[in-house]
């Protein structure tokens, strides 16, 4: 391609592209600096801190300070002590959510497998109820009741009514 061939057009583009360019360059050196902004330079001369010896460190003043102070403790022999309640603890009482009872066991193994993909730790017991027997698909066990209370909304959000039993 020669410059006879290269239209006008395109000059004046490449042209007018480089000087915009340049106004930008120009525009952004004549922006002052911001306070929290910092212009980062590279000492001409290496730093030679780490070089320091041990004799140097200990003439620091914080070494001497630290070796001044003392700290006072008050003794607890006079107070009583009682354990702190935790707040959220179900008082060493455990609680399983009921998530669903079925007279077929593969009914059971069903939510009890998609219980086991969302998450939960979901188990299946047979019982025997007036001579039929059924099998019970239950979640848990819980000690924290707001993990309770989370367990019982996500179920209910499976389309499921969870019955709460108490344990022990």
């Amino acid at each position: 391609m020669t410059a006879q061939s290269v239209s006008k057009g395109t000059w004046v583009l490449a042209l007018g592209l480089v000087l915009g360019f340049l106004g930008f360059i120009y525009y952004l050196s004549s922006i002052p600096l911001q306070p929290n902004h910092r212009v980062i330079s590279t000492p001409s001369e290496p730093n030679h801190t780490s070089e320091k010896s041990a004799k140097e460190l200990d003439q620091l003043d914080f070494y001497q300070l630290l070796k001044e102070q003392r700290v006072s403790v008050e003794s607890n022999e006079n107070r009583p002590s009682k354990p702190i309640p935790k707040a959220d603890s179900l008082a060493g009482v455990q609680y399983i959510l009921q998530a669903g009872s079925f007279s077929k066991k593969e009914d059971a193994e069903r939510l009890r497998a998609t219980l086991l993909l969302e998450g939960f730790n979901a188990t299946t017991e047979a019982v025997h109820v007036k001579g039929r027997q059924y099998h019970r698909v239950y979640v848990g066990p819980f000690k924290i009741k707001h993990q309770l209370e989370r367990a019982k909304r996500a179920l209910a959000q499976l389309k499921l009514k969870p019955m709460v039993i108490k344990q022990g």
